[in-house]
């Protein structure tokens, strides 16, 4: 069975990170103008945001290296998808889960 399409890598990618990561963001954002906390809301939801995105990341690389996908595809893909931009996220910690 050979590696998924880069068009299914990058809308995963999209689905399981980059959707939540804007949902949390907004929702917080939200909650918080709704409180007369707008400015400070985006600002927290910001923060939780860069958090669940670090957590969806792993889970989207998890899939990735389940489908065979090599981490420099996964990294050059990520780029493209505005999914990850930092390259040690997927090639330096990957190198430890094949070890």
């Amino acid at each position: 069975m050979g590696s998924p399409s880069a068009i299914r890598i990058i809308l995963m990618g999209n689905l399981m990170v980059n959707l939540p990561v804007i949902i949390v963001i907004l929702a917080i954002a939200f909650l918080f103008f709704l409180l007369g906390l707008g400015g400070f809301g985006f600002l927290l939801g910001s923060f939780v945001g860069w958090y669940v995105w670090a957590k969806l990341l792993e889970k989207w690389k998890q899939w990735a290296f389940k489908k065979n996908v090599s981490p420099d595809r996964l990294f050059k893909l990520g780029k493209i998808g505005f999914i990850n931009f930092y390259r040690y996220r997927i090639i330096d910690e990957s190198e430890d889960i094949k070890e």
